[in-house]
């Protein structure tokens, strides 16, 4: 991990596109997990506040990999504010483990579940061959196995990331009610 300081612009490009996220009604009809995102006072008022926050050792970069983003649920489980407590940047690949981690399905099973035509419960595991009488069963299977997925990633990027973006994974918990 290197950190790096970012140009005014680019730190324009990423405080522009952190607030388009909170307030912007077109990326929410087609993003609407972001509708009830918001940002701290502190970066809504004053710009420039983000931009010492981005540039106060806080971005990095990683040798070989494209740029990391800005995150503000891994430390924070389940926030919608983005703020100096609760953002942090990680890599694409590790953001991306996350990505649905605090939705439930649109057909009220838990998040990694789905139904088979059968009316058994299947974790959403590629080539997974078990299916389960319920979806609590299969979601403890899918739960594992994205905990490991995690976990795995995090130990793959240990040294790369800061440390407090490795503590927040391997001891990120998923519950069914997420």
């Amino acid at each position: 991990m290197k950190v790096k300081n970012l140009s005014k612009t680019d730190c324009c490009t990423i405080y522009n596109n952190m607030k388009s996220r909170c307030y912007n009604e077109k990326i929410h009809a087609q993003k609407p997990w972001y509708k009830d995102c918001t940002m701290c006072d502190e970066w809504l008022a004053d710009k420039y506040a983000f931009y010492d926050w981005v540039n106060d050792g806080n971005f990095y970069v990683i040798d070989g990999e494209p740029t990391v983003e800005l995150d503000k649920d891994i430390l924070v489980k389940g926030n919608t504010i983005y703020s100096p407590e609760t953002c942090i940047f990680a890599p694409k690949s590790i953001n991306t483990l996350f990505g649905g981690s605090s939705k439930k399905n649109d057909d009220g099973l838990p998040m990694g579940v789905t139904m088979t035509e059968n009316g058994k419960y299947k974790p959403q595991i590629k080539r997974f061959p078990d299916v389960f009488d319920t979806p609590e069963e299969a979601w403890e299977i899918w739960k594992l196995h994205k905990q490991s997925l995690i976990i795995q990633k995090a130990d793959e990027y240990l040294g790369k990331i800061p440390m407090k973006l490795y503590y927040a994974m391997m001891s990120y918990q998923f519950e069914i009610t997420d």
